[in-house]
């Protein structure tokens, strides 16, 4: 999500609707669930930082079984940025 802010922020975009499969997470970050992990608390903060500069961030909630082909994605992306172990 930090990444996300800040390209969106850099290519000027003013409203933005987030999408996650993270029920838990989409709560946190519309405020209706407390974060109680301090290292979570961390980059949340890092969050609102960021949302700062946009006039209006909406976070959706997908359900995975809706979501398969952008997970797909996501998984495909983070694996061929992982080094291959031995």
């Amino acid at each position: 999500m930090l990444l996300a802010l800040k390209e969106a922020g850099a290519l000027g975009f003013k409203e933005l609707l987030i999408n996650m499969d993270s029920q838990l997470v989409v709560r946190q970050m519309q405020g209706q669930y407390k974060i109680k992990e301090p290292g979570l608390q961390v980059l949340a903060r890092q969050v609102l930082a960021l949302s700062n500069q946009f006039r209006k961030i909406t976070y959706c909630h997908v359900p995975r079984e809706k979501n398969k082909a952008a997970d797909r994605l996501v998984n495909e992306a983070i694996d061929s940025l992982l080094p291959v172990s031995e």
